[in-house]
């Protein structure tokens, strides 16, 4: 267990940290996404900085041998405030990370962000650039971004979400969830989830056949730890989110 004092219980202070973690992890048949930490870019300094971050991150995960993708925050590479700029940062992060070998995934971040950030990756899966796609289900548009996802062959990692979204009821969220869930897996053979709610993770487990090899289960970071590594160690697909650096002010809020 961690301590709650622990100051590294949510994020790792650097790269060498997060890397080691993700080995240790790994021993345990858990699947790392690494993340440098960074949000709402405010210059197109600030947002390559953070575009060359996921870089560095991606070509030190390669070097290493090591079983783990990176995720991108599209408001780190500026596109509250600049569009085009935040989509020409992350083809260049997903060219680099292809050549590495090493996966992207994308978050989702609040509400004034979400269509801006599903154009910029169906943009780039035209251009065969795919990733994994977060896609929140207390939004009502989200059936619809399931389908143009999986259509561009994206894959799709269903969230409940963590800013403001249209459903605010705990037991409407679940609700969303089941029904998402249920139509993702009617468009993907293997897909991804990432929620704590222990009622859902049960469900999920219980409601598709072959789960073990159709679903991988995402977890953070500092909470579920004990599920994750019990899940791992029963041959369930398990992946966690290592976030790590010096600015995890917001996230930590989260």
């Amino acid at each position: 267990m961690i301590a709650q004092s622990d100051p590294h219980r949510w994020a790792l202070p650097d790269l060498d940290h997060a890397l080691a973690w993700c080995k240790d992890q790994s021993d345990k048949g858990i699947r790392g996404i690494c993340h440098p930490l960074g949000e709402f870019a405010q210059a197109v300094e600030e947002a390559q900085e953070n575009g060359e971050a996921y870089i560095k991150c991606a070509t030190a995960i390669a070097a290493g041998g090591i079983d783990a993708s990176v995720a991108v925050k599209p408001t780190a590479i500026g596109i509250s405030h600049d569009k085009a700029r935040a989509a020409e940062i992350f083809r260049t992060v997903l060219e680099a990370c292809a050549e590495a070998g090493v996966a992207v995934e994308c978050d989702m971040e609040g509400t004034p962000t979400v269509n801006a950030t599903i154009q910029m990756v169906l943009a780039a899966a035209r251009q065969g650039l795919t990733c994994t796609i977060a896609l929140q289900s207390y939004l009502h548009r989200t059936s619809e971004d399931i389908a143009h996802a999986t259509g561009a062959g994206l894959t799709v990692r269903l969230v409940k979400g963590a800013y403001l979204g249209d459903l605010r009821d705990r037991e409407e969220i679940r609700s969303a969830y089941r029904t998402h869930l249920l139509l993702l897996a009617r468009q993907q053979q293997t897909f991804r989830i990432g929620t704590l709610d222990r009622s859902l993770i049960r469900w999920a487990k219980e409601t598709f056949p072959e789960a073990r090899t159709r679903i991988e289960f995402g977890f953070l970071k500092g909470i579920g730890e004990q599920t994750a590594a019990q899940m791992a160690g029963d041959g369930w697909r398990v992946a966690q989110y290592i976030p790590y650096g010096d600015d995890g002010g917001l996230y930590t809020r989260r």
